[in-house]
């Protein structure tokens, strides 16, 4: 083995870009947090997972926004398209709310995605009111429509996960 740590499950903030105000997100916090609005670019992942590890390690890249959206970074689906044309078979597990893409974004996304791979959308409400109590500033026909594309177009599994909260409990 070329490498002496395993190196199959690899976790990106890839944007610390978001739309949205929640109220428990670290963005909203008082303290400053240096990842605002800041992104990982192509050559970041081109650096950082070559073409030897894409096809011979890596198993599981996840795109995850803890403090950002991944699908706010500038050069997200060209990351993913990256990825996939090395190792079409590594799952990319993408967490993101879904807000303000358009449908062209999504069916791009659509596109390069494959049934190897899923596509998490963090939606806390039922509509776009009820969705906006925590998801401040979200919007729920652009997430409809992502979900839908996601699901028509793309062989990756695709859901919906929800905080619980009592307006959404039921």
């Amino acid at each position: 083995m070329k490498y002496p740590w395993q190196l199959y499950h690899w976790h990106f903030e890839v944007s610390g870009k978001c739309t949205l105000k929640c109220p428990r997100c670290p963005r909203n916090d008082t303290a400053p947090v240096p990842w605002i609005n800041k992104e990982l670019d192509l050559e970041f992942f081109k650096k950082t997972l070559t073409p030897d590890l894409l096809k011979n390690t890596v198993k599981r890249v996840t795109m995850c926004g803890d403090i950002g959206d991944p699908i706010y970074a500038s050069e997200f689906l060209d990351i993913v398209e990256y990825i996939k044309q090395h190792n079409p078979k590594i799952h990319v597990y993408t967490i993101t709310n879904g807000s303000y893409r358009k449908p062209d974004w999504w069916k791009k996304f659509a596109s390069i995605s494959n049934e190897y791979d899923t596509i998490n959308f963090s939606i806390d409400g039922y509509d776009n009111q009820s969705n906006n109590l925590y998801r401040i500033g979200s919007n729920w026909e652009s997430i409809m429509t992502g979900m839908d594309i996601m699901c028509k177009e793309s062989s990756a599994f695709v859901y919906w996960a929800t905080i619980l909260f009592s307006f959404n409990q039921d």
